[in-house]
């Protein structure tokens, strides 16, 4: 807010006795203090935020990554001096937050996050210069995670005072100079927020195009014919008829369009003169010329987006199209954008170009389409142009990070080599001992493994046994996170001279216990609220050494197919000997496993299917399938409950079929997957927290 009025005075009082008057910058886009009510954007359009305020159709829907909120701290604890609060959180008895002008604002309105009340969730009061009350104006209640722009249209205003009734923050104050204020993507460069899949094309030579978003397993493209194509400084030319496949199906895009209901194509390229009348395919998923999942066309002077949905044809029409004229042939920035309320928009060199609303549900994808560039998979509508630049996002872009992309240009020199970091598990108990394997892969913009690299990393969260480790012959290293004693999330930064990776452990309050060979161990959990519990029973013999076994409460759980919805539990189970995870041990006998849920926490889920499912590294699997022979569910719909054995330690969540087969979503948000491996690199998807 000082950056846009300069010379304003902020400070605060706290509404709780006892309790600190300091007002503080809390990061709406990683809410590590456990408020994930102040999260931006909601959960449903890829963001970390929960709460029924900000979701879609609500009038506080919660669409954008806000960045920085100001909020009146609940507390000011700072054990480990960095200058930051250990877990940050907004006062749930409310306060005062105090604004002094060096000169009078005219105000047209204030931005307010998650503020909570009946119908008043506070009062805005402002004084002018001769300390006179000018106006009081109400701030409605946006209930949980909602956003509201609240009208204020104030001349001349020397101090605001912002009476909070409960919890809430604020994002921005308005002038008519800068209303509404611009929605900033917190990232320099090129916006890397919800990124699933980046083409440079600056191989120079061969058949390959790399994927180097870093994220995920990278879906790399093969040259058909290289010998109709010509490599340029900082590009690939297509020269004659062929086309550019990824080597497998698209499914991180599939999946996170799938999620998300939504999706960004964006390009730089140089199109041809004229494509003889008929459409070119610059980018599609798709099988031929009548069926696709998502397509980005030139025609002559036109570009057009076809998508498939649930109201849609298999074919993605109707099309969205833009004016003619706006395709030319010289070097530009293309984008296409569909949100998760259907709105689709077409941007040709950061400027909105057309419009229209593709309805329906993304839950129809043929999950078999591979990524194809240059033509149909049958050869049908060539394109023979210049790629520069093809990038892939799980959400919307927003008008401002579309020009921000525009603005970086074409060059990838600002694009750092794509540093993976893992965790596995990825969800561990905050006792100040259990561990995480945290495993580091760097590549250059190529996707070349980088042998002998000095990693550093750095933690908001536990401890490393080693900050700084190197690579091996193949481009990997691995450290040991240790867990602290606080909750929240650790985000990890793992940086070398060219560039830098994150990932991210969750560290819960959980339940341990100690399994030995000759002895039965329990774990009960119960989520808070009484929203649902867990109990684990291991059986003697199920361990050939005396282990520690951790149940940890998960704040996140991977994709999952379409028709399926979330069920509101989700946990690790991870067994330790001499204080080393296990990662692939196999109980001796199978330990069983009983959740009690609650119908609010199901929604429209189906009791009599409702399954445990368990995560390979790739998707979900039943975890009766852990055992073999495959165990048998007990479930007991009239009672809340079901039982099923497993036996593997690993990552759990309780998923079912809706009962009128429209699935819920669970939107995500693009970071790197918990698992050790390539293959195991996925999209992580943020649910109600279960246990912090």
């Amino acid at each position: 807010m000082t950056n846009q009025i300069p010379g304003v005075q902020i400070w605060a009082e706290n509404n709780r006795s006892g309790h600190p008057d300091v007002a503080v910058l809390f990061d709406s886009s990683h809410p590590t203090g456990g408020d994930t009510d102040l999260g931006t954007p909601n959960q449903d359009f890829g963001g970390p935020g929960m709460g029924a305020g900000g979701k879609i159709g609500k009038p506080g829907e919660n669409r954008y990554p806000l960045g920085n909120l100001l909020i009146v701290a609940e507390n000011s604890k700072d054990d480990n001096g960095d200058g930051r609060i250990d877990t940050p959180d907004d006062e749930s008895s409310g306060g005062m937050l105090f604004f002094e002008f060096e000169t009078p604002q005219d105000l047209t309105s204030i931005y307010v996050v998650d503020v909570e009340g009946n119908e008043i969730g506070g009062v805005v009061y402002a004084y002018d210069s001769q300390d006179q009350l000018i106006a009081a104006v109400d701030i409605p209640s946006t209930g949980d995670n909602g956003i509201s722009n609240v009208p204020l249209n104030l001349s001349s205003v020397s101090r605001l005072e912002v009476a909070l009734s409960g919890s809430g923050g604020i994002y921005a104050l308005c002038r008519e100079s800068d209303d509404p204020p611009i929605v900033p993507s917190g990232e320099e460069g090129r916006v890397k927020y919800g990124l699933q899949a980046l083409y440079t094309f600056n191989e120079g030579g061969g058949s390959v195009v790399y994927d180097v978003s870093g994220v995920g397993q990278p879906l790399n493209l093969t040259i058909e014919d290289a010998g109709k194509v010509s490599w340029l400084n900082g590009g690939l030319a297509i020269n004659d008829a062929t086309k550019l496949l990824s080597d497998g199906p698209a499914t991180k895009i599939i999946n996170a369009a799938n999620w998300n209901n939504a999706l960004t194509i964006e390009a730089w390229v140089k199109p041809p003169a004229s494509t003889n009348d008929s459409l070119a395919v610059m980018a599609s998923l798709s099988k031929d010329a009548s069926h696709r999942n998502v397509a980005l066309f030139q025609q002559e002077s036109l570009y057009i987006a076809g998508l498939r949905t649930s109201a849609t044809s298999e074919s993605g029409m109707p099309f969205l199209v833009s004016p003619i004229g706006a395709a030319q042939p010289e070097l530009v920035h293309v984008a296409y954008t569909r949100d998760a309320a259907g709105v689709a928009k077409l941007y040709v060199n950061g400027v909105e170009v057309a419009s229209g609303v593709t309805g329906g549900l993304i839950d129809n994808w043929d999950t078999t389409y591979k990524l194809i560039l240059g033509s149909e998979m049958t050869g049908e509508w060539p394109w023979l142009g210049e790629y520069h630049l093809l990038a892939f996002y799980d959400r919307a872009l927003t008008q401002d990070e579309i020009y921000q992309n525009y603005d970086a240009s074409a060059d990838d020199s600002n694009i750092e080599a794509p540093i993976i970091v893992m965790a596995d598990p990825s969800t561990i108990v905050a006792d100040g001992q259990s561990t995480s394997l945290i495993h580091i892969t760097v590549q250059d913009a190529k996707g070349n493994r980088l042998a002998n690299q000095a990693v550093n990393l750095s933690t908001t969260l536990g401890t490393f046994a080693q900050p700084t480790v190197m690579t091996d012959a193949a481009g990997e290293a691995t450290t040991t996170l240790v867990a602290d004693v606080k909750t929240g999330q650790a985000k990890i930064v793992a940086a070398t001279s060219g560039g830098q990776g994150l990932g991210y452990v969750n560290m819960v309050e959980g339940t341990t216990t100690v399994a030995a060979p000759d002895t039965e161990a329990v774990i009960e959990y119960v989520a808070p609220e009484n929203t649902g519990s867990t109990n684990v029973v291991v059986p003697p013999n199920a361990v050939h050494a005396e282990s520690r076994l951790n149940y940890a409460p998960m704040t996140t759980v991977y994709a999952w197919q379409p028709g399926f919805g979330f069920g509101g539990q989700a946990f690790s189970l991870n067994l330790y000997q001499n204080g080393q995870p296990l990662h692939d041990f196999v109980f001796a006998v199978p330990i069983q496993i009983t959740v009690v849920y609650n119908d609010a926490e199901l929604g429209e889920l189906d009791e009599n299917h409702l399954t445990l499912m368990y995560w390979n590294g790739e998707t979900w699997l039943d975890a009766a399938t852990t055992c073999s022979p495959t165990s048998v569910y007990e479930r007991h719909p009239d009672e809340d409950y079901f039982v099923v054995s497993i036996c593997r330690p690993t990552e759990y969540g309780v998923f079912g079929v809706q009962d009128n087969l429209h699935r819920v979503y669970m939107p995500i948000m693009s970071r790197l997957s918990s698992r050790p491996t390539s293959v195991y690199q996925a999209q992580i998807l943020y649910l109600p927290v279960v246990g912090r």
